[in-house]
């Protein structure tokens, strides 16, 4: 299918050859793209439907902006939307950021980033889960221009698979420490309810992993995300937000 693709854009540029994970592909794309927009996507994400990249290009008006972000919808693992994320911007280092949230207001999966705001930075492949908030932030950290925007739509943007790393409850232990790693290593508080909170909901999880086995903890996931598709129908708003890996 990517071939087909090549042959009909000039400028995509396909590449299939191993490498250590998604963050090392990634920045290897980054370092072979010569435009002034980049933007990332895992493959088993995909956008919304097809006016998303539309939506993209039609909500860059200022070329001085870090990035533009919208909504993502989140599968469950039976395959259905179970929660949704994004939301108006919301800097790191507010206190609600420091004390009270932990998931960042953008999933990096919706951004569109101005290259100017990257620059030279890149995934830092010590992180298996949580590379890309460490790089987000650290980008922002540097950055002394205006605040990124939220792209204000109905839908969302991108659809967010389930079964990939940071999906896995066999390894929410790891990205629960990375998290703890990268607020840290971004002046950012662990003295974080929200964060506490989910510290003792990966270890529950976890020690029933341990006790009765895989089968146990996928069952109670399941249960949670059957509630969750519940919920949001009943309220018909996305207010549960997915625990994905994002800060």
């Amino acid at each position: 299918v990517v071939n087909e693709f090549k042959e009909k854009i000039d400028n995509l540029i396909v590449i299939s050859e191993k490498d250590d994970g998604l963050y090392d592909a990634w920045n290897k794309g980054v370092k072979l793209s010569n435009g002034g927009w980049l933007t990332f996507i895992g493959a088993d994400d995909q956008y919304f439907n097809t006016e998303s990249l539309s939506i993209f290009a039609k909500s860059i008006v200022n070329d001085k902006k870090p990035f533009y972000y919208g909504k993502i919808a989140c599968n469950g693992p039976s395959g259905n939307v179970t929660g949704y994320n994004g939301s108006k911007w919301l800097s790191p280092w507010s206190m609600k950021f420091h004390h009270f949230q932990i998931r960042l207001p953008f999933p990096i999966m919706t951004c569109i980033f101005n290259r100017k705001f990257i620059q030279n930075e890149i995934f830092d492949l010590d992180y298996k889960v949580v590379a890309d908030a460490d790089l987000v932030l650290r980008c922002l950290k540097k950055w002394d221009g205006p605040p990124p925007v939220f792209i204000e739509n109905d839908e969302a943007l991108v659809r967010m698979g389930y079964g990939g790393i940071s999906t896995n409850h066999r390894t929410h232990i790891l990205t629960l420490k990375e998290i703890y790693s990268v607020r840290k290593r971004n002046e950012i508080s662990n003295f974080n309810f929200s964060l506490f909170y989910r510290t003792f909901k990966i270890h529950l999880l976890n020690s029933v992993y341990k006790l009765f086995g895989d089968k146990a903890a996928l069952q109670l996931i399941k249960a949670y995300h059957r509630f969750k598709a519940i919920f949001i129908k009943l309220n018909k708003l996305p207010r549960l937000k997915y625990q994905n890996a994002l800060l």
